[in-house]
């Protein structure tokens, strides 16, 4: 059985590095600039073809434009909107694995060579498809039936020099159940990466506070892949996608929803944005990690 709540002290649930008001205010600003200014440049910008319509861009500009007392833009795209979701995401997960140990969860990443696509088949990929084939393979890989749960969100990177996204997924679950993950190594392209990363990374929960923040992001980062002594590295710094792309992946994000970049295995969101979890509390002692 799982613990009872009132056995233990709640854990505190303070944000970690969650940006102010006011900066995400300033980003949807220059969002919807950008936003125009692809759109006025259509159909090409900076020499690439913009996949998504002027009107498209410049009716997301404008909601992201719009600043009224206590509104806030309802669309993915927005940077109030995501600092607002992920504020409940991070309270809920952060309240609803309270009553695990650290040494009982772990967060991971999952990266499938499947999911490297070029700006077009990211127009037409949506993250609800994401969603059932990661499910599916859970499935047909027997770590749905493990006990345990599980919760994860897609995220992605763009790598300038190609002109492709490689969408991951960043999550947190039990120790038996996250530690399952690696059977999916070597089918439906879970397989390393050209930089060498490994398609499934597990790690130990050190500092709850900042490792559930990171889980789901607001934005997509630029990360170029360069070589170095004849080897494939991704530079670690981070950077804002370069134009048309950023503007494209804003209308992808204005697309989705938030239940369709969730995934959740042994308990679920509710509507108000709480997450139940029903897996209960067991020993799994047997190994490290």
């Amino acid at each position: 059985m799982r613990r009872d709540r009132s056995s233990k002290p709640r854990r505190s649930t303070t944000f970690h590095r969650f940006e102010t008001r006011e900066k995400v205010l300033r980003e949807d600003k220059k969002r919807a600039r950008l936003l125009r200014k692809t759109a006025a440049n259509i159909p090409v910008s900076g020499n690439v073809p913009v996949l998504s319509g002027a009107r498209e861009l410049r009716r997301l500009a404008a909601r992201l434009e719009r600043v009224q007392e206590g509104r806030i833009p309802r669309t993915l795209a927005s940077s109030r909107k995501m600092r607002r979701v992920r504020r409940k995401v991070f309270r809920a997960i952060m309240q609803e694995f309270e009553v695990f140990e650290d040494e009982e969860v772990r967060t991971f990443t999952v990266i499938s060579r499947s999911w490297c696509i070029d700006p077009e088949r990211l127009q037409i990929l949506t993250a609800k498809h994401l969603k059932r084939q990661f499910l599916s393979h859970l499935e047909r890989s027997g770590i749905s039936s493990i006990e345990g749960c599980l919760v994860a969100f897609i995220h992605g990177e763009f790598e300038p020099t190609s002109g492709l996204f490689q969408l991951h997924l960043h999550g947190m679950g039990t120790r038996k159940k996250v530690r399952a993950l690696h059977r999916l190594k070597g089918n439906w392209g879970y397989l390393k990466t050209v930089t060498g990363s490994h398609p499934i990374r597990v790690e130990m929960v050190r500092n709850r506070a900042a490792q559930v923040s990171y889980l789901l992001k607001s934005y997509w980062p630029s990360r170029a892949v360069r070589e170095v002594d004849g080897v494939q590295r991704r530079n670690r710094d981070k950077r804002r996608i370069p134009e048309p792309y950023h503007s494209e992946v804003l209308c992808w994000f204005h697309r989705q929803t938030l239940g369709d970049m969730t995934i959740v295995q042994g308990g679920r969101f509710l509507p108000n944005g709480e997450l139940r979890l029903s897996c209960p509390v067991v020993d799994d002692a047997d190994s490290d990690f």
